[in-house]
C-alpha cells in the first residue's frame, strides 16, 4: 500500500495540468474572439465615415449629397409656343439642404444641365415656372425648394442635373433624373355651344376660365370653367311666353380632356322671364405623350339640351 500513494499524487498532478491547459485555451479564445469583433466593428466605422458623397434614386425623385445635398423632386416638360421651335423647357422642382457648417449659395446660376449629348445648358426663365428656386444662402439644416427651367434642343434629352459652388469647392450632381411626369398645356379659353333647339333660340351661353391667369396649365391640373345661361327676356323685353331651358349634360370635346365634376350638379333649368344661372364644369387634363399638341387653345364644351 505504501508503495502506491506515488501513483495516486502523479495522477492528480496530470489532471491539475490537464484542466490549466484547457482553462487557458478557452480564455485565449474568448480574447481572439473580442479582438476580432473589435476589429470588425472599427473596419466598419471607418468605412462609413469615408463616405462623402452618395446617390439614391427612385422613379420620382433623385438625389445627390455631399456638403449640401440636391433632390430633383419631379419634372415638367414645357412645349407650348412660349418654347422656341424645335426646344423644349424642362423644369425640375428641387430641393436643397445644407449639410455642414459652411453657408452655401443657392440660385439658378449655380446650375447647369448636362444633356445625353454632352452638351451643357445654363437655366433659363420660362413663363411655366410657378415657384422659383429663391436666392438664399444656406446653413446647416437649412432647405430651399424651388423650381429651375432649361432649354435644350428636342434632339436632346437631360442627364445629369449640377450644382456647383466654386467659392466653397462644392460640386453635387444628380445623373438619375426622374422622368417627366408633368406637362403644360396652353390654354387661352373656353367656349360652350349646344344642340339646334326652338327653346336655345331664347337663350344666350357662355363659358369662361376662373382664375385664369398666365394661360399656362401643368397636366395635373383641373381648370373650372363657369358656363353662364341667361335668357334674352333679361336684357329686353320679349312679348311672346319663353319656355323653359333645362341642361341635362355636358361634355368636353378636346381629345384626352375628361370631367372631373359639375357643379351644381345637372339638369340645371333657367326660366325664360328669370335671371342668369351659371354652373361650373371642372376639366381634368390629359397626362399625354410628349409629343402631342400642348397647344389647345380653347377648351370647348358641348351641352345637351331639352
Amino acid at each position: 500500500m505504501e508503495n502506491q500513494e506515488p501513483k495516486s499524487h502523479g495522477l492528480l498532478s496530470a489532471v491539475i495540468i490537464i484542466v490549466v491547459v484547457i482553462g487557458a485555451s478557452l480564455i485565449g479564445a474568448y480574447v481572439l474572439k473580442g479582438n476580432s469583433t473589435q476589429s470588425t466593428t472599427t473596419a466598419s466605422s471607418q468605412q462609413g465615415a469615408s463616405l462623402s458623397t452618395t446617390q439614391t434614386s427612385s422613379t420620382s425623385e433623385a438625389t445627390a449629397s455631399g456638403p449640401v445635398s440636391v433632390t430633383v423632386n419631379e419634372t415638367t416638360v414645357d412645349r407650348t409656343t412660349d418654347a422656341p421651335t424645335g426646344s423644349s423647357f424642362y423644369i425640375f422642382d428641387v430641393t436643397l439642404t445644407g449639410n455642414d457648417s459652411v453657408s452655401h449659395p443657392v440660385n439658378g446660376s449655380y446650375f447647369t444641365l448636362v444633356g445625353t449629348s454632352t452638351s451643357v445648358y445654363e437655366a433659363s426663365a420660362d413663363a411655366a415656372v410657378r415657384v422659383a428656386l429663391p436666392d438664399v444662402t444656406l446653413a446647416k439644416g437649412q432647405r430651399a425648394t424651388g423650381q429651375l427651367a432649361f432649354q435644350i434642343p428636342n434632339s436632346d434629352q437631360p442627364s445629369e442635373l449640377e450644382y456647383q459652388a466654386p467659392a466653397q469647392g462644392v460640386k453635387v450632381t444628380v445623373s438619375k433624373l426622374p422622368p417627366p411626369s408633368r406637362w403644360v398645356f396652353s390654354i387661352t379659353a373656353a367656349k360652350a355651344t349646344w344642340n339646334a333647339s326652338p327653346i336655345n333660340t331664347n337663350y344666350l351661353v357662355a363659358a369662361v376660365i376662373e382664375n385664369e391667369s398666365s394661360g399656362l396649365y401643368y397636366s395635373t391640373d383641373t381648370i373650372s370653367v363657369k358656363v353662364e345661361l341667361t335668357p334674352y327676356n333679361q336684357h329686353e323685353t320679349v312679348n311672346k311666353t319663353v319656355p323653359d331651358l333645362a341642361v341635362t349634360a355636358a361634355a368636353v370635346s378636346n381629345a384626352g380632356f375628361s370631367i372631373a365634376s359639375i357643379s351644381p350638379q345637372l339638369p340645371v333649368t333657367v326660366t325664360g322671364n328669370g335671371n342668369e344661372v351659371d354652373f361650373v364644369v371642372s376639366i381634368s387634363l390629359p397626362n399625354f405623350l410628349p409629343n402631342s399638341n400642348a397647344n389647345v387653345g380653347t377648351l370647348s364644351l358641348t351641352l345637351t339640351t331639352n
